[in-house]
């Protein structure tokens, strides 16, 4: 820990450097004797805090203060100051400084006291900075993920467990006419159906609430727009794991084709060209973000048999182990052999692999590409999509 000592007296220096060291092995005290001094050792090198006099020759104490915040820079910051300089203390403190110290007294218990001091603000300071920089991570994946999700060709929202709309994407915006300001949390779902769909969408829907395995994951109805234009759609709705929202994507049935090429589109640059950039971010903060397993079980619930398929055909094949490793890493999740091998089984019986036998494990690879593609088609497409919609509802719901 670097402390930036300024003091106008060499004795005191020295006396504060020999202390606070003997005190604390982390410590390097750096001494300073004017204000100017250490501006010009900040333009150079970094300290951890700065502990400073106030009445000094040339810049005080209070100056190099606010010199110091006037670069935006928040280092902590220890006023050392005579006795009866409370009125100094006072205006430190309103410009930022972090605390104020009086001289004089046993300077075994004085820096002692000081010593806990300087620990307990670097450690809040240092605290506070990660923090910051998780935020704009955080911010930073955000938009990436609104972006992705508001550009998909396919009309998306996520409602709350009143089915009021909580968040639409541009597709929703243009397949129902309205504005995203006119539809979040101002709309009901139910308000874009038409009438002779509701009560067997709402049946649905309530089966839901009460268990989510009994409820169907999706349903045919017609769509009700702004002007009362219809149109044939698809939805599918899932239930966002730790909260009382779920997610329903539209599938319009008449632009089908569309979505499933835009979809595609996008998944081959998450997958392929953005992915390890943006797994770099999302495995630094990965407890943060994906806490309670959501990815995992999502991927045991949506589609690890077309994900298992299509790590192989990237690959050109692999192996068990491998396969475990490239889905952990990947997706940021612990899936165990005992979930992962009978679904590598179960594809071996169906024909969907050729097995290479090795002396102690398994190759997979693709046994028949055209088959294979059409049978993990939808799935891909449902997995692209909504590996990027979660993402992004997991983040709003941090905000």
């Amino acid at each position: 820990m670097k402390i930036l000592f300024v003091d106008d007296d060499q004795g005191l220096l020295d006396q504060a450097k020999y202390v606070l060291e003997k005190e604390n092995d982390d410590f390097e005290v750096i001494p300073i004797q004017s204000s100017d001094g250490a501006l010009e050792y900040l333009n150079n090198n970094s300290a951890d805090i700065i502990i400073s006099d106030y009445k000094m020759p040339g810049m005080d104490g209070i100056d190099l203060l606010k010199k110091i915040r006037e670069r935006e820079d928040d280092i902590p910051f220890i006023i050392f100051t005579g006795k009866g300089r409370e009125e100094v203390a006072m205006k430190a403190l309103n410009l930022g400084a972090n605390r104020y110290f009086r001289k004089g007294g046993d300077p075994i218990s004085q820096y002692e006291v000081l010593a806990q001091a300087i620990i307990k603000e670097i450690n809040h300071y240092r605290a506070k900075k990660d923090r910051e920089k998780v935020v704009s991570e955080i911010d930073l994946i955000k938009k990436k993920y609104r972006t992705l999700f508001d550009n998909i060709n396919m009309p998306s929202v996520v409602v709350d467990k009143n089915e009021k709309i909580v968040i639409a994407n541009r597709s929703f915006e243009k397949l129902t006419k309205y504005s995203r300001k006119e539809l979040e949390k101002k709309k009901d779902w139910f308000r874009f159906i038409n009438d002779k769909d509701k009560d067997k969408i709402k049946k649905i829907h309530d089966l839901r609430n009460i268990d989510e395995k009994m409820a169907k994951k999706g349903y045919n109805f017609e769509l009700v727009d702004k002007y009362g234009e219809l149109s044939k759609c698809y939805a599918t709705f899932t239930h966002i794991p730790e909260s009382e929202e779920s997610l329903i994507y539209i599938l319009d049935l008449l632009n089908l084709s569309d979505i499933e090429s835009e979809l595609m589109d996008v998944g081959q640059l998450i997958f392929k060209d953005g992915l390890d950039e943006i797994q770099g971010h999302i495995q630094s903060f990965s407890q943060e973000l994906f806490e309670g397993d959501t990815l995992k079980k999502s991927i045991k619930d949506w589609c690890l048999e077309e994900i298992l398929v299509m790590l192989i055909d990237n690959q050109g094949g692999a192996s068990g182990k491998e396969l475990m490793t490239l889905l952990n890493e990947t997706f940021i999740v612990e899936l165990s052999s005992s979930t992962v091998y009978p679904k590598l089984h179960e594809l071996e019986e169906r024909g969907v692999l050729k097995v290479h036998k090795h002396v102690r494990t398994k190759e997979y690879s693709i046994k028949d590409e055209d088959s294979t593609n059409d049978m993990i088609h939808s799935k891909i497409k449902q997995l692209y999509g909504m590996y990027l919609i979660l993402r992004l509802l997991m983040l709003e719901r941090d905000e």
